[in-house]
């Protein structure tokens, strides 16, 4: 009988061990926030706002008009699917991601207008969200309510974003 508690510990204590070592490992990446309101821009979502207020305030700026977060590397060249899960009116979500880090607080406050990295845009309008593969390169990407030519958009919209291994873009 202590053979066989030992030999049971002895498993526990490795499978312990092993845990976060697979759990690092992971090849999806899962955000999921709520945005107020769009950033009304001619060409469609202003990013370059979120962008801003990120470089000044970090991730506390998330969810006024915009929502930034890290791409996972483990990501790049594999898909992603960006979904409304509700708000206010319709919502349709845009994506952008950058290939290049943001200006730093410094940065910005030493230049207001610093010029933003190369990007990646999704911003198709025949649905809620947007679906494709993740650029290699990017490191950063936001999220932004699109506010049409006539201004109507919608507000308080939650999202999920999903991306890697094993995901499924809709068809369509």
């Amino acid at each position: 009988m202590r053979k066989l508690l030992t030999i049971g510990l002895a498993a526990l204590m490795a499978a312990a061990m092993l845990a976060p070592a697979s759990a690092g490992k992971a090849k999806k990446q899962e955000v999921a926030g709520i945005i107020a309101a769009p950033a009304r821009h001619p060409s469609g979502c202003f990013t370059g706002l979120s962008r801003h207020l990120f470089s000044l305030g970090g991730s506390n700026s998330n969810g006024a008009v915009g929502w930034t977060f890290d791409v996972d590397k483990a990501t790049w060249k594999k898909p992603f699917v960006l979904e409304a899960t509700g708000g206010v009116g319709t919502p349709d979500l845009d994506l952008t991601y950058y290939l290049g880090d943001f200006a730093t607080q410094q940065e910005f406050v030493n230049d207001p207008l610093p010029a933003p990295p190369a990007t990646v845009t999704f911003e198709t309008h025949d649905g809620s969200g947007e679906a494709g593969v993740v650029p290699e390169g990017a490191i950063k990407a936001i999220v932004c309510i699109y506010a049409s030519e006539t201004g109507s958009a919608a507000l308080a919209v939650p999202f999920t974003y999903t991306a890697g291994k094993g995901v499924k873009a809709p068809k369509g």
